[in-house]
């Protein structure tokens, strides 16, 4: 069957009870939410002049049931679903977390990384373990300021000062920034300072809920040169919306408990983009469930499937060379049957669009560059904007 539109709409509304899937008890056994640290914009200590901010009780954009206890403070689950994922490892990983903040003056920043090994052979310092720095401008848009990666540990006695301008005069100098974290990296510790009198709180809050993307190593980042130059990132910037990232690296398989865990959340749209890392028969087996089960959650919240995009030169797998058409067709076959059971709201992303036709996108034949996530971008950004009416 072709596939050639961009993307297909569930027109049918017919009532979501009459679907099946995973039952809400099935994990049942989950401990129930513990309360973590207050989440506020109080400072922690004041020294030599510079009042200094703990990350780890600041609002954390991209991490999801924030107010939970986390083993760690930046960890992409809380402490009850860490014991049951499959993907704990991975989730130790600040992918898509990001300090949103207001000041008008200079800010240093000191940290500590979980993983001495900085970079990977197909990906950079700078994007497995960097931060970015990013500021609105005076039209109201953000901009790349500063990318921070100066190693596994940076002190506060070498601290380093961001790159913040002042803002306009009428506005006491103020100005919103984003400080995205790295992507293939954990972070056990982050603080900030500014000096003594000088603003530093909370940036405004967003007009809509986050968007939920779940998929593999693609979706967490890989192979990004930046941190905030993966397509959720981008996305993020041009919507102005938050994001939460659930991309793992060789996983994103779309197991029952990750549909469970999800279930909880209450994102503004849910996009399932794990082609890359499952069979035709596993596609076969689990998207249907996984959306009952999403969707028995959340009858209203559009779903958008999404075709994982296909290498640029699929002989390069050799004999896998029509792997990536059979799992995009399992994709499309299954997002038909949710359509003919009437599940609505149901959003449909072909694979075509989502990278450059002159086979220049990715690192490896798989992983994105910053080209082939700025042309994945462009095609997220149009479907979603269509399904968010912005």
């Amino acid at each position: 069957m072709l596939r050639r539109d961009f993307l297909r709409m569930a027109a049918s509304a017919a009532a979501v009870s009459a679907l099946g899937g995973v039952s809400s008890r099935v994990f049942a056994d989950v401990a129930a939410p513990e309360a973590g640290p207050k989440i506020s914009f109080d400072p922690v200590e004041e020294k030599d002049g510079w009042v200094w901010y703990d990350a780890a009780t600041l609002p954390i954009e991209g991490r999801a049931w924030e107010d939970e206890l986390r083993d760690a403070p930046f960890d992409r689950f809380p402490k009850r679903w860490m014991e049951k994922i499959p993907v704990r490892g991975l989730s130790t990983h600040s992918s898509g977390l990001c300090l949103r903040f207001v000041t008008n003056g200079p800010v240093k920043m000191s940290y500590d990384l979980r993983d001495g090994n900085l970079a990977m052979y197909h990906m950079p310092a700078t994007g497995k373990s960097g931060f970015d720095l990013y500021g609105r401008d005076d039209a109201g848009k953000m901009k790349f300021c500063q990318m921070i990666q100066k190693g596994k540990t940076i002190d506060e006695a070498h601290a380093i000062t961001l790159n913040t301008p002042v803002g306009k005069p009428e506005n006491d100098g103020k100005r919103e920034f984003m400080l995205y974290f790295p992507t293939y990296n954990g972070v056990n510790t982050l603080r900030l300072a500014v000096p003594k009198g000088k603003v530093f709180e909370a940036a405004p809050a967003r007009k809509l809920k986050p968007i939920l993307y779940y998929g593999t190593s693609i979706m967490q980042g890989g192979c990004s040169s930046r941190c905030s130059t993966c397509a959720p990132a981008i996305v993020g910037r041009r919507l102005d919306l938050e994001h939460w990232n659930f991309g793992f690296s060789g996983s994103g398989k779309m197991e029952p408990v990750m549909a469970e865990a999800f279930a909880e959340l209450d994102p503004s749209v849910y996009c399932l983009d794990c082609n890359w890392n499952m069979s035709p028969d596993l596609i076969h087996e689990r998207l249907v469930p996984f959306v009952h089960r999403l969707r028995e959650a959340h009858p209203e919240t559009p779903i958008l499937c999404v075709e994982g995009y296909k290498p640029p030169f699929p002989y390069a797998w050799a004999g896998h060379e029509g792997q990536r058409d059979a799992r995009g067709q399992a994709n499309w076959e299954e997002y038909q049957k949710l359509q003919e059971e009437g599940v609505k709201n149901l959003w449909y992303l072909d694979a075509d669009s989502q990278m450059p036709e002159d086979g220049e996108g990715t690192v490896d034949n798989c992983h994105a560059t910053d080209y082939g996530f700025f042309v994945q971008a462009n095609a997220y950004e149009k479907v979603l904007r269509e399904i968010l009416n912005l």
